[in-house]
């Protein structure tokens, strides 16, 4: 049994101490320190993409009802797990939910408990309600759809019906997507664990713990698993290597140096999924470096000093980064070596890029998607979706925690998931749960 209250207690004292944190940077903060946002560029686009398809995942009236009365239950018993468990933290956060393609189906949730699979023509395959809260998005593999919950939980779906084929609790709240291969469910918890689920029972064969800093971003990096190894990222800057089979650790490397005097200017994360591009990984941290490592031995191949919260895109030539201060970075793979660094999207909270044809795609947190040539990096179309909004927004800008002053056009992110990329179109999924389909002319 885990020490559940000590944990819980742990990460509201975090929670707390990074709310204090930031009232104090917001309330001391000048004009001078503001942060300006920059406007949408202004450019000649080269084409419009085009909507093939539209999909509202909407709850019916009795889903509805449902997450209203399950919302209640679980404010006056917020664990409806077996007796003698411990109740995990019942924390209420807008969950970030990346759909999924897995053997020509699409899969999403809408974080109130609906699941639904489509085809690629936006046409509904199954919805199943769950009535749970999903968080973090969605994985697939061995013909099951994976996913993990604020409460916890990690479910398992078949991916043909629906049907849910097991659950079984961790130690507390997943918000990144599980893996799923080699007949395993990885995942991984906020408070620094990671877990090995049998895919087929959703017994749990191991687990590997690491220690939370003090303060984190609100985020985890995602497990991969791949030949035989998992590999994650932790929020104390190093990404470490396991056996699948038993947990056991291969090697571990820091790309994440904690520095500077506050806590908040030491937040190193490692939030960001590697990614496994033949015998290289490449991962990212906050306030550290993007680099490339070599699998066999967990060498470092290149490191380049870039602070990024977002998953980096890979390709045979290219590997892509959205940073922190909302530059968009393209990296020749092989050397390591900056091809080129568009900013003029500086501080718009970017989205983590994808890569497509000869394009990189990347979105902001009004809702604008832009396209940009891959080869210099110069914006080349832009599509834009959702609302709109005014306030302040505390960011983090290389080791330096500042108050934005948002206009009136500002808005807190329509889009709830990164660009999905897939033969040759573009998958959104705005806060309104609606997904669009678009596609070049």
């Amino acid at each position: 049994m885990f020490e559940r209250d000590k944990k819980s207690m742990k990460l509201s004292f975090r929670a707390a101490g990074l709310a204090a944190l930031l009232v104090v940077t917001v309330s001391c903060s000048t004009d001078e320190d503001a942060i300006v946002v920059s406007p949408v560029p202004a450019f000649s686009p080269s084409f419009e993409p085009d909507v093939l398809w539209t999909y509202q995942v909407d709850t019916t009236a009795w889903e509805a009802t449902s997450n209203g009365l399950g919302a209640a239950w679980r404010a006056i018993w917020p664990w409806s797990g077996s007796p003698g468990k411990d109740r995990p933290l019942d924390i209420q956060t807008p969950a970030q939910l990346q759909p999924v393609l897995y053997q020509d189906k699409l899969y999403v949730g809408n974080g109130r408990g609906l699941m639904v699979a489509l085809d690629k023509e936006g046409n509904e395959h199954w919805r199943h309600w769950q009535g749970v809260h999903a968080s973090g998005g969605f994985s697939a593999g061995l013909n099951l759809i994976a996913y993990g919950t604020l409460n916890g939980e990690v479910i398992a779906l078949n991916a043909e019906t629906g049907e849910e084929l097991w659950r079984n609790l961790v130690s507390s709240e997943v918000i990144a997507p599980p893996t799923v291969g080699e007949g395993k469910v990885v995942v991984r918890t906020i408070d620094g664990r990671l877990f090995a689920l049998d895919a087929t029972s959703g017994e749990r064969l191991w687990q590997a713990d690491r220690n939370v800093p003090l303060l984190t971003q609100r985020g985890t990096s995602a497990p991969v698993l791949v030949g035989g190894i998992v590999i994650a990222g932790f929020d104390n800057g190093k990404v470490a290597a396991f056996r699948a089979e038993n947990g056991q650790q291969l090697w571990e490397k820091r790309i994440g140096q904690p520095t500077g005097r506050s806590e908040i200017e030491r937040i190193a994360d490692v939030d960001s999924t590697p990614v496994i591009y033949g015998t290289s990984m490449y991962a990212a941290s906050f306030n550290g470096s993007v680099v490339a490592i070599d699998l066999r031995n967990g060498e470092t191949q290149w490191q380049r000093e870039l602070s990024t919260y977002q998953n980096v895109a890979v390709d045979l030539q290219t590997l892509v980064v959205s940073t922190a201060r909302g530059h968009v970075t393209a990296i020749d793979r092989q050397s390591g070596y900056v091809v080129w660094t568009q900013k003029d999207l500086e501080n718009r909270r970017l989205s983590a890029p994808a890569i497509i044809g000869d394009y990189i795609v990347v979105a902001d947190f009004e809702g604008q998607v832009y396209w940009l040539n891959r080869t210099d990096g110069k914006f080349v179309s832009r599509y834009k979706i959702g609302g709109a909004g005014k306030g302040e927004s505390t960011q983090y800008v290389g080791k330096h925690t500042r108050t934005v002053k948002l206009d009136d056009s500002a808005s807190e992110n329509p889009l709830q998931a990164p660009p999905l990329v897939f033969d040759g179109l573009v998958l959104l999924y705005d806060s309104d749960d609606k997904l669009t389909l678009l596609k070049l002319p």
